[in-house]
């Protein structure tokens, strides 16, 4: 961080020693207001659900390091969309997170993606929250409805997961596998045999 003296770097973290000035340690902050002020520029995150969501909604750039959950396939998406810089936590270093920081600050394109994301999502078609208010109370009115009920409910374990095709397609493989190899064994069996007879032969 001491690379980017220009910008300010708040965490939580309880580590305090050997701290560049620009680094502000906290035991705790507003992430959402924090990500909301305007001279927020990148976020590093682990890419959990709130945090990733908080960033979208803030169109704040992202540098993520996931460690599980679902944290891997956010920093998958920010990636694959521009608006997010995934670093392995096998790799990170001062090089790795100096070099995440320098894409994210100095490419404006993650910025553009993230507030395209941004807006989005804040104006989508049907609202999530009414939506869901709406399905609740449909259900609440008409209680549960057949053709509402998945068809997989009436199904039993094997034939949910379709285990009786999978042993069956596995049967014809296996099947078709001995026959292959017996016959290949049949036709190196008789070329071998053969080479003494002509050997023979030609004596």
């Amino acid at each position: 961080f001491s690379q980017s003296k220009k910008y300010h770097v708040s965490t939580s973290s309880s580590v305090i020693d050997k701290l560049p000035p620009n680094v502000h340690t906290f035991e705790w902050f507003p992430q959402s207001d924090l990500l909301q002020n305007s001279k927020t520029k990148a976020f590093i995150t682990h890419g959990g659900y709130n945090s990733f969501q908080e960033a979208i909604s803030a169109a704040v750039p992202m540098i993520i390091i996931p460690l599980f959950g679902d944290q891997p396939r956010n920093a998958r998406l920010g990636e694959k969309h521009h608006f997010a810089v995934r670093i392995h936590k096998s790799d990170v270093s001062a090089d790795t997170v100096a070099e995440a920081l320098e894409k994210v600050l100095n490419d404006q394109s993650y910025s553009s993606n993230m507030t395209r994301i941004s807006n989005m999502v804040k104006k989508q078609p049907v609202d999530p929250s009414n939506l869901l208010v709406s399905w609740v109370n449909f259900v609440a009115e008409f209680k549960t409805l057949d053709n509402l009920v998945p068809a997989g409910n009436k199904l039993n374990f094997v034939q949910y997961h379709s285990l009786d095709v999978i042993a069956f397609l596995f049967t014809i493989v296996a099947v078709l596998t001995f026959i292959a190899y017996k016959i290949v064994k049949f036709i190196i069996k008789r070329a071998f045999s053969a080479l003494p007879r002509r050997k023979y032969k030609e004596q």
